[in-house]
């Protein structure tokens, strides 16, 4: 246990400048042998590497998770409320909740002094933040007639559309715009201070639920990838025991049951 959390708080540290190889052997000289690329060593105390950008990879398999969480669901609500999964929208309200606030708290404000040269750039970032609360009163409806709070449950379907589409529109205007600007002008220090208030706010049990969440229904060599980030014997628990359990959790008590 004490390896698992010693790993959880210098994880997101380790991907500030690169994910270790997946399958990669120890490599001497290096704590834990996390190795980026040939010649290329990360600090799991800096995240630094020869390189020394923000490495997104997280970031964008988390907005591949929020994707596939979003069609899902709409699809489910497309076939009967009785058909959507509780806990898999508990966790994909849990993760787009803490994804968006430390975004608004800890990445766009420190990003906005570092762009004032570029055209457009200040605006760009009050949309991101525009496009979160957009997003508020939509998922807060939806809850609502969830969990019985709101009893006209008919539109949930029209909710789940609407959900698809801002999220999905949010997502990749940020991924056009916005994250470019991150991996380019953003200092490794603020990078790893969003990094820091994600992984805090998750928690320890929160590395048991957020990789299996980002690997879910992924094909292979990308959910070997994820994986990959993990030490070997981490990776083991993530396939073995942590998969299993979510996937056991997320399909289980559909609304109404």
């Amino acid at each position: 246990m004490l390896g698992i959390l010693s790993f959880w708080n210098n994880m997101f540290h380790t991907l500030d400048g690169g994910p270790p190889a997946p399958d990669a052997p120890d490599a001497p000289g290096t704590p834990g042998g996390s190795r980026t690329g040939p010649g290329q060593d990360t600090d799991m105390t800096t995240g630094t590497t020869g390189t020394a950008t923000p490495d997104l990879t997280l970031m964008h398999a988390a907005h591949e998770a929020f994707r596939r969480d979003a069609e899902r669901l709409r699809r489910a609500a497309g076939s009967g409320r009785g058909t959507i999964s509780l806990e898999g929208w508990q966790v994909f309200r849990r993760f787009l909740d803490i994804h968006h606030r430390f975004e608004d708290e800890y990445l766009w404000p420190p990003l906005r002094p570092l762009v004032r040269d570029l055209p457009g750039a200040a605006l760009m970032l009050d949309a991101m933040e525009e496009e979160h609360q957009r997003l508020n009163p939509v998922l807060d409806a939806i809850e609502a007639r969830l969990y019985g709070h709101l009893a006209d449950t008919g539109e949930l379907p029209g909710l789940f559309d609407e959900l698809a589409t801002v999220l999905g529109g949010h997502l990749e205007h940020e991924e056009r715009e916005a994250l470019p600007l991150v991996e380019q002008r953003l200092p490794l220090a603020d990078w790893k201070a969003f990094s820091d208030a994600q992984r805090k706010a998750m928690g320890l049990s929160g590395a048991a639920e957020f990789f299996p969440w980002l690997v879910d229904a992924r094909p292979q060599p990308a959910a070997r990838a994820i994986r990959g980030m993990l030490p070997p014997p981490v990776r083991a628990i993530c396939r073995l025991v942590w998969e299993p359990r979510y996937a056991r959790r997320t399909t289980r008590r559909p609304v109404g049951a």
